[in-house]
């Protein structure tokens, strides 16, 4: 075996780099340099501490979530998969107009600035309304309230169905007939203030704007709304799906 001792090699001319043309082999010890040029696929046991620029996407093939810490960074949510029933949006309304009354005894829209419009995230997602409003029954009045909506068709349609002792009046049929009379009845009790808060839902047909209102109707009497009280608030839910049991 051979030993060669120097303390600088230089190429032929003085001033370029010497080229070993069957490679280098060491055994051991340390090379460095200021730099190194080409290709590194033979290269292990990198620190990932030591790697700097930017990793291009099509390097990420596999990122489970035990690899990632830390804060999130803001970017769409969109694609992600496997969450129940997330919150889609929110929406609500306080209204607090002047008092006025109403005594048609067919279904009709309370007030036409007391509304939310909204346009759903997707089809089949489910909405969620509430509406609390502040009115008299009067002596004698009976009648009753109900969340609308209209899935931008053109056609109102009541949020809820109604229950009676002869069965039940599914939610399409309620505009259209005298339905929830006993919702609100006051049978020789005086006049009297009084809160009234309304559910509903739908499952969304399309993503057209949808308007929510709040419609009323009277059997008999008269009915107030608004005066000396809170005033009255709306509010919606989208949830992502059929979230109905």
């Amino acid at each position: 075996m051979s030993e060669i001792r120097v303390t600088d090699i230089k190429g032929e001319d003085g001033s370029a780099a010497v080229t070993f043309s069957k490679g280098i082999n060491v055994t051991s010890g340390v090379i460095t340099a200021t730099t190194f040029s080409g290709s590194g696929a033979s290269l292990t046991s990198i620190p990932a501490g030591n790697l700097t620029g930017t990793v291009a996407d099509a390097r990420i093939s596999t990122l489970t979530a035990s690899k990632l810490t830390g804060a999130l960074p803001a970017i769409s949510g969109a694609n992600l998969t496997g969450i129940s029933t997330p919150l889609v949006a929110y929406k609500a309304k306080e209204s607090l107009f002047q008092r006025y009354s109403f005594s048609n005894s067919s279904w009709a829209e309370l007030k036409s600035d007391f509304r939310i419009i909204h346009t759903p995230a997707a089809t089949g997602n489910t909405i969620i309304m509430h509406t609390q409003v502040w009115h008299t029954t009067e002596n004698g009045s009976y009648g009753g309230f109900a969340n609308v909506s209209n899935q931008g068709s053109g056609s109102d349609e009541a949020m809820i169905g109604e229950t009676s002792t002869s069965g039940a009046v599914q939610k399409g049929s309620i505009l259209g007939g005298t339905y929830h009379n006993e919702m609100l009845r006051n049978t020789n009790g005086g006049n009297m203030w009084m809160g009234s808060h309304m559910w509903g839902y739908h499952v969304t047909e399309n993503t057209n704007a949808h308007t929510f209102k709040l419609f009323g109707r009277m059997g008999s009497g008269t009915r107030y709304v608004g005066d000396n009280a809170m005033g009255q608030f709306m509010q919606i839910w989208e949830y992502q799906g059929n979230v109905m049991q």
